[in-house]
């Protein structure tokens, strides 16, 4: 496992670059059979963040994975994901505040076959004053309310379905000392 990471003072934001690798072996006894097993995954990934100018604030993120399993010899095929995080915030005036942030998954099910998912949000803050700050957010701009997929090979067929958190319109006073 690895990082590293550098500050870029011209846009007044740092980088970072990151990289992992494992492996590991099993063996265990299965109706009087030895099953082996090998885990092998990898990633790499990035971030990167700034404030190029006074109005406009940035942060980016990107990882990438690879995975397969081996039992018994039998390797199947390397699977890989990939995620991408962008949030930008605008600063018009010293008093409101805009983000807007995005989320894409993009899993790989079976050999070159993907499923690919994307999140959009919202958020616009307003300071009154010292102590008191007004913000409304939308989350789920697309209104995605699963994730669902089934994969299938000569013998069986395997079903994952996640609920995600619908559309939601937030208004909230956020009070200081």
């Amino acid at each position: 496992m690895g990082n590293i990471g550098k500050t870029l003072d011209f846009m007044r934001g740092s980088c970072n670059i990151n990289a992992s690798f494992s492996r590991n072996e099993s063996h265990m006894f299965s109706q009087s059979q030895t099953v082996s097993s090998v885990s092998t995954g990898w990633s790499v990934g990035g971030k990167i963040s700034g404030s190029p100018c006074r109005w406009l604030s940035f942060d980016y993120r990107i990882d990438y994975s690879d995975s397969r399993l081996t039992m018994n010899g039998q390797s199947e095929s390397w699977l890989s994901t990939m995620e991408n995080e962008l949030s930008l915030t605008f600063i018009p005036h010293r008093k409101w505040q805009w983000t807007v942030s995005g989320e894409h998954y993009r899993n790989e099910l079976t050999e070159n076959n993907f499923k690919n998912i994307v999140l959009l949000d919202t958020k616009l803050t307003y300071q009154l004053n010292k102590k008191i700050e007004l913000a409304a957010s939308l989350t789920n701009i697309l209104n995605c309310r699963n994730y669902n997929y089934t994969t299938y090979n000569q013998l069986t067929s395997f079903e994952c379905q996640r609920q995600l958190r619908g559309r939601q319109f937030i208004f909230s006073i956020t009070l200081r000392k």
